[in-house]
């Protein structure tokens, strides 16, 4: 059953698990014990924290979300650096898997 992206995109961080359950719908999966609490499901990620909460979330490319203060899903460089001129990337070992973080 494919994901259902606009049910997916208000996920945030300190939602129930149970909102999770309720927008991927039969498509849900417990995620293993080897897994601790990271669930992967095509284009969007998540690890559930002992108390049944949203911990972190992560989505990529090409997910479709809608602008988050003006910042899109693949948005070239330069047009974020002219609406966050002081916007610095942050390295780690995530880059490797095609992520990018960055601060303001």
């Amino acid at each position: 059953m494919p994901i259902d992206n606009a049910r997916l995109a208000p996920m945030q961080p300190g939602l129930s698990v149970e909102e999770l359950k309720a927008a991927l719908g039969k498509s849900w999966k417990e995620p293993s014990l080897q897994a601790e609490g990271h669930l992967h499901i095509e284009e969007f990620g998540t690890r559930i924290t002992a108390d049944g909460r949203l911990g972190e979330v992560h989505f990529r490319a090409p997910f479709e979300l809608p602008p988050i203060h003006g910042v899109r899903m693949g948005m070239p460089a330069e047009e974020l650096h002219r609406l966050y001129p002081g916007v610095e990337r942050i390295s780690d070992e995530r880059e490797k898997y095609g992520w990018t973080m960055l601060k303001t």
